[in-house]
């Protein structure tokens, strides 16, 4: 009977973690700069505005719905670069993030290109 209500537990801690209040939270992905191929990804012209738009309705300081942390600086998202690459490819067992919409395949591949780029500021 515990280990019935133990997986119970987890299975609803799962899915009200980081879950939406309104539709309102849900926004149109941002339109990807398709020059940024010929240059290094920044946080600064291209990562700030996804993490703003896509990240920031749960992620900001104070967190909302739950967030475990903020995202709001630089700072922040260098030091989680890794766990985010994770949460928004639903990776290594991370809940994919934004909960229940995830990111563009496009949003994806810049995030990935920053980090390969070296996690440039400006």
């Amino acid at each position: 009977m515990s280990n019935k209500f133990l997986i119970i537990a987890c299975i609803l801690f799962m899915c009200i973690a980081c879950e939406s209040k309104s539709a309102e939270d849900i926004v149109d992905p941002p339109v990807v700069d398709e020059e940024a191929e010929d240059r290094d990804i920044t946080y600064a012209a291209d990562i700030s505005e996804l993490i703003v738009d896509r990240c920031l309705n749960c992620h900001d300081d104070p967190v909302t719905n739950n967030a475990p942390f903020p995202l709001n600086t630089f700072d922040l998202v260098t030091m989680r670069n890794a766990l985010i690459l994770n949460s928004i490819q639903g990776a290594n067992g991370v809940s994919l993030m934004p909960p229940g919409i995830g990111l563009a395949a496009n949003e994806i591949a810049l995030f990935e290109e920053w980090i390969e780029d070296g996690l440039i500021e400006n």
